[in-house]
This record gives C-alpha cells, structure tokens and sequence, in this order.
C-alpha cells in the first residue's frame, strides 16, 4: 500500500497522464442509386472538467440535407478523448450524433441499388494504478424505414475489468446492403447513430470521488447486464 502511494504521489509530482482515454467512430455512407439525400442532426455533446483533467470532444454537427449522387460519400464521425494528472482530477466527455439517408423512388418502376456503410472505430485506456480509473466506449446503431436493425454494437475497455494499464484496439469494416429494391413511388429511409463516450478518474485517497460516480456506475451495470 505505501508503495502504490509512493509510485502514485512521484507520478502527480512529475505532471504524468495517470489515467486517459480515446474513442472514436467513423461512418462513410454510399449508395448505388442515382441520387440519395443525407441529413445530419447532433443529439449531444459536452466535456466535463474537475481540477486539472483535460479532455475534449468534436464531430459532425448539423448539417444538409444534401444530394447524393451515385457513389458519392457522405461522413458521420463523433470523437471523444479526456487525461488527468493529479489527485481528485475527473473528465468525461461526449459526442453523439446521428443522420437520416433517404432514397426515393419518384418513378412508375421498382428501382434496385446497393447501399453501403464504412464503418472505423476504436476506443483507448491507460491507468497507471489501482488508484485511478478509465472507460471508454465508440457505439453505432443502423436501421431501416421499417424499423428493422441493420447493426447495433459497440467497442468497450473498462478499467474495472481490463485492470490498470494500456488497452484498446482499432477496427474496420463494413456493412453492405445490396440490391435493395424500392418499389414505383415509394421510398426508403435508414437512420444511423453513433456516439463516442469515456472518462478518467484519480480518486482522492481519503474516498471514492464522487463527481461522474453515478454515471460510471450505470455504466457498469450495462455491461455487467
């Protein structure tokens, strides 16, 4: 125990990240349709600092809606990332965001394309002792005008189960829809949200810190459920 205070009070004197973490989601949207109409819309953003924490979050805002034509790329991205150095330093950050890709088919024919979705996320920790604490999370939801799921996950580390150090990872890939049929006169809608979240910790020795305790800890019943 004197020997974690000790590495835990050099660290704070030497002004080092204790505790940090980094997320990040990117969607490319495309169709094979002649035109499409993509519309972007932010559903919340906000970074919360206590001491000296620093932390940081950005990504598509409000936009369009704009015309697509076929093959072109439209993007949805949402960053968060938070680091804290002292004792009783706390930072959580948030950016979520969503957009509607609306196809219609305003022909007196059943029309047929591919629609496509490129999708990068990763998500980082580091703590450097039992002391300090990090989570962090990169989430993406896809659907349809019918309401049927087209994806829903995400990509977590959590200091509590991943233990003290460094961990993350960095994935790519894609979902692809094809020949998606949309019938004379009538359209096709696909909703897509993601949302980049974490936070870092140093509780102070006397106790549990208690800013943002509610928020890991319904955080924590998610994943545990």
């Amino acid at each position: 125990m004197i020997a974690c205070a000790a590495s835990l009070f050099s660290a704070l004197s030497q002004g080092a990240i204790i505790s940090s973490f980094d997320t990040e989601v990117n969607v490319e949207v495309s169709s094979t349709f002649v035109t499409s109409e993509f519309s972007t819309f932010l559903c919340c953003s906000g970074v919360y600092l206590e001491g000296s924490a620093l932390g940081d979050a950005s990504g598509t805002g409000d936009t369009g809606p704009v015309t697509l034509e076929a093959g072109e790329v439209a993007t949805l991205n949402a960053a968060a990332n938070g680091a804290v150095t002292g004792l009783g330093d706390y930072v959580d950050s948030v950016w979520a965001t969503s957009a509607y890709l609306f196809i219609d088919n305003t022909t007196n024919s059943d029309i047929t394309g591919d629609v496509n979705f490129d999708i990068t996320w990763s998500a980082s920790i580091f703590t450097g002792g039992l002391h300090s604490e990090a989570f962090s999370g990169a989430y993406l939801y896809v659907d349809n005008s019918y309401g049927d799921i087209i994806f829903d996950d995400y990509i977590e580390f959590d200091s509590f189960w991943d233990g003290p150090g460094a961990f993350g990872a960095t994935q790519m890939f894609n979902v692809n829809l094809r020949d998606v049929i949309i019938d004379a006169g009538d359209f096709e809608e696909y909703y897509i949200e993601i949302a980049a979240y974490g936070f870092a910790a140093v509780p102070e020795p006397s106790g549990v810190f208690l800013a943002g305790l509610a928020l890991l800890f319904a955080v924590r019943k998610r994943k545990m459920s």
